[in-house]
């Protein structure tokens, strides 16, 4: 019972502040946001070629490589 009152007491807010810096919550978060937009890019990117939009335009518009959207373009053909 001490162990848990002591705790629950003696949190300290900034001491919890510097270790989450320390061990990368913040570019954990940057790296979850960067791989959030990129999947966002190759979703935007497949409904374009559904569309029937050009390779070409696709990747100016998605901000791709050319060389992943028609890597793209050539799964959903085979799929």
């Amino acid at each position: 019972m001490y162990i848990t009152n002591s705790l629950l007491t003696e949190f300290d807010q900034e001491l919890h502040d510097r270790c989450t810096m320390e061990f990368g919550y913040e570019q954990g978060v940057a790296d979850g946001e960067a791989r959030g937009a990129q999947q966002n890019a190759i979703a935007n990117a497949k409904n374009f070629l559904q569309e029937g939009d050009s390779p070409e335009k696709v990747a100016r518009c998605c901000s791709l490589p050319l060389e992943q959207v028609l890597v793209l373009k050539n799964e959903m053909v085979q799929a």
